[in-house]
């Protein structure tokens, strides 16, 4: 026979942040009217990153510069809701960029945009340009003829 040898190697599998995050939509309205309550859900969002330990612990986040607010919900989900009024005169719709990161160095991040329609309520009394309005008509005119214009506006559609 041959001699032989016999040897315990222990090997340690160091992670290394090499996945990036990823974001999926779980529920999403893509419209809300402008007079819906504070709190209003808007989009159920799950996050997740396949990385172990801190690298696949993520961050979702939204601007804070929009009238929303962006909560973890439970485990990975997230629910984008509203945290104001709502005013489709002022701004009928919104542009959301989701931003989910890693806890990696450096680290990884992903985004998902999402757009919101505003639609509109009955909220705004139409409008005349002026506040009076002064015409003069000519005696014997033919009947139907137009002796006067005036217009008005209404900001809702």
């Amino acid at each position: 026979g041959g001699l032989m040898a016999f040897s315990k190697l222990m090997f340690q599998v160091i992670n290394i942040n090499d996945n990036v995050p990823e974001i999926s939509i779980s529920s999403f309205v893509s419209e809300v009217k402008e007079n819906s309550p504070v709190g209003t859900l808007i989009a159920l969002i799950e996050v997740d990153d396949r990385d172990s330990g801190e690298y696949g612990q993520v961050i979702c986040s939204a601007p804070s510069t929009l009238p929303f607010q962006l909560n973890r919900s439970f485990g990975n989900y997230y629910s984008l809701k509203t945290d104001r009024t709502l005013d489709r005169e002022q701004v009928s719709e919104y542009n959301i960029t989701i931003t989910v990161s890693d806890k990696g160095i450096p680290p990884l991040s992903a985004i998902q945009n999402i757009t919101l329609l505003i639609s509109d309520i009955n909220d705004n009394s139409p409008a005349f340009h002026q506040t009076s309005y002064t015409g003069y008509v000519k005696e014997n005119i033919p009947p139907r003829t137009s002796i006067f214009s005036v217009s008005a506006t209404d900001l809702d559609w």
